[in-house]
């Protein structure tokens, strides 16, 4: 009887097999390969939340940047003395926008220069073979006499679309030439991201009302959608048509 109390005993507390303990490492092993797959799963899962985000702020960022140099376009007493050309010009994803006009701005381009307070800007795609970038020329105290300069800065990246369009009262046109002798009556802008590399569109449209307070004022209608729109109905003359 005291034998079998004894091999009781020690079976009780006898330790692990080599098999158990062979078990129990690939049961460790797995148990690490899955957490550590559903760490990079949500940390891949935060870096696309956190790259959209990025993303749809620099799209807010340039349309409020351009939307505010539209609102103060510089309007003289006479159109000669103004300057408002829209383009269209080749890149490598097709044809973009060049918008080209005389704004009036407060906040000085270079620091320790005298500066008056009507400047040219420019806005356009630069491609390359690594990105396509959002570029601004500001360019003070501008003279049509002399060769454009200014101050030319990235103001956003990978922009696969920048588009313009000009309602003259009767249509929309893609493009406003030199030889135009007034401001349009409405300008849309749209800036798109995401398409070229296989992501799901990102796209903000603004509009720039010209006619409805005789130059003194403009009013802005904003839009922003995840894909690109395509205008249904044209706008009567002094009325931004947002429905898209």
């Amino acid at each position: 009887m005291k034998n079998l109390k004894s091999k009781t005993f020690s079976c009780k507390y006898r330790g692990f097999t080599f098999v158990e303990l062979i078990v129990a490492s690939i049961i460790g092993v797995f148990i690490t390969v899955v957490a550590v797959g559903v760490l990079k799963a949500v940390s891949t899962g935060a870096e696309m939340v956190n790259d959209g985000i990025d993303k749809s702020s620099g799209i807010k960022y340039v349309s409020g940047m351009i939307a505010a140099d539209l609102w103060n376009v510089y309007r003289g007493r006479n159109f000669a003395d103004t300057k408002f050309i829209g383009t269209m010009q080749p890149g490598s994803e097709g044809q973009s926008s060049s918008l080209t006009f005389y704004t009036v701005g407060s906040i000085k381009a270079r620091s320790e220069q005298p500066e008056g307070d009507i400047y040219e800007v420019e806005y356009y795609l630069n491609s390359s073979e690594e990105k396509t970038s959002l570029m601004r020329r500001l360019w003070p105290n501008p003279d049509k006499e002399n060769r454009p300069g200014g101050i030319l800065t990235a103001i956003a990246d990978d922009v696969d679309s920048f588009f313009v369009r000009y309602y003259d009262g009767q249509q929309w046109q893609t493009q406003w030439d030199e030889m135009k002798s007034d401001f349009p009556e409405l300008v849309e802008v749209i800036i798109a991201s995401g398409a070229s590399s296989g992501e799901k569109p990102l796209a903000k449209s603004f509009f720039v009302n010209f006619a409805s307070s005789s130059g003194s004022e403009t009013d802005a209608f904003e839009t922003e959608n995840e894909t690109d729109n395509e205008t249904k109905n044209e706008p009567v003359a002094g009325v931004a048509d947002v429905n898209k």
